[in-house]
């Protein structure tokens, strides 16, 4: 039987896997979170690292897993995991700015804020929300 370092880099089972609570600032270490909350994002999905990851001219395989320690497992709306091949077949890096996996974190979580989505997002619910709260029920005091 092959062990892991007998086999190219290329081969799927020695990509790097990343789960979205790798990323997200709100869970703790203990829950998944593989960098530290400064670096980390609000809430990243799938469809985000994706999006970056492509882009950074990585090859990407999307699969429907579940991280392990995530309390939400049976939401499945949240399912979802990113393999990323790293390294070529002799070695060198894909990208030269990502040597490791803790580059790749660091990587897609300094981009992740910079999305169409996150910047469009913000602008159109801070528009929203003031008329929103407008017309709220009034608190009356029995007499």
């Amino acid at each position: 039987m092959a062990t892991i370092s007998s086999k190219p880099h290329s081969d799927i089972s020695r990509w790097v896997v990343v789960y979205p609570c790798y990323l997200n600032n709100k869970k703790s270490t203990g829950e998944g979170r593989k960098i530290s909350k400064q670096l980390a994002v609000a809430d990243p999905t799938v469809e985000e690292i994706l999006m970056i990851v492509n882009n950074g001219g990585f090859k990407v395989a999307a699969e429907r897993k579940l991280h392990p320690r995530d309390p939400e497992r049976d939401n499945g709306l949240l399912m979802g995991r990113i393999r990323v091949q790293l390294k070529n077949d002799d070695g060198t890096p894909v990208n030269a700015e990502v040597p490791n996996r803790m580059a790749l974190f660091r990587y897609i979580a300094g981009l992740i804020p910079k999305l169409k989505t996150r910047t469009g997002a913000a602008v159109g619910g801070a528009a929203v929300a003031p008329s929103a709260s407008a017309g709220g029920k009034k608190n009356k005091k029995k007499k």
